[in-house]
């Protein structure tokens, strides 16, 4: 059993295609969830700044798109 990297909350899937590749180095296998949420903070140019393991919940598009209309954000 490998634990995700970042989060340290997740298993990671034995068959690593069913993982994310980190966009932080392109070569670390993370979980689904923090797949995607280091793509929505792509999406928010926020970009990967933290430490791993991440002491956050994880974003989800919902979020993103509440954060967007309630603040001026250009598209």
């Amino acid at each position: 059993m490998t634990i995700c990297p970042r989060c340290q909350l997740t298993e990671l899937a034995d068959d690593l295609g069913q993982n994310a590749l980190s966009r932080l180095d392109n070569d670390t296998y993370v979980c689904s969830p923090c797949g995607s949420d280091e793509s929505i903070l792509d999406v928010a140019g926020v970009g990967q700044r933290e430490s791993w393991p991440i002491k956050r919940p994880l974003m989800d598009w919902e979020m993103l798109m509440t954060f967007t209309k309630s603040v001026d954000v250009e598209r």
